[in-house]
């Protein structure tokens, strides 16, 4: 995929060795983007860069946009996940017993309230 970058730019100056150390430290500065997002950044620098200088830069900033998003769609699925889990355990909770105070009970809860209140 670098290989195609760079035979659309190459200088003419650019020996074969030159290329393939090029081509060696690009490798390795892009080596950490996944495959698939790799391909999708190369194809973008070969529509865009006009220089080998450009080649590495770009195709990092392309797939440093894609996995942005990336992360925030699973931000996204893993935040839903854990409310879907929330609702499935509130759900299994029995419904608490509803609670008809007396008078009795009542006047005993205001007494209890107040009692430490000073007029």
């Amino acid at each position: 995929m670098l290989t195609s970058c760079l035979a659309l730019v190459r200088p003419v100056g650019l020996s074969d060795e030159n290329a393939r150390d090029w081509l060696l430290v690009a490798a390795g500065e892009v080596g950490f983007i996944h495959a698939d997002l790799l391909e999708e950044a190369c194809a973008a620098a070969r529509r865009a860069c006009t220089h080998h200088g450009q080649i590495v830069p770009a195709i990092i900033k392309h797939a440093a946009e894609r996995m942005d998003a990336r992360n925030r769609l699973e931000a996204q699925r893993q935040q839903t996940e854990r409310e879907e889990q929330w609702r499935k355990e509130r759900a299994a909770l029995p419904k608490p017993d509803e609670w008809h105070p007396t008078i009795a009970e009542l006047d005993e809860l205001r007494r209890r309230a107040t009692s430490d209140l000073s007029v």
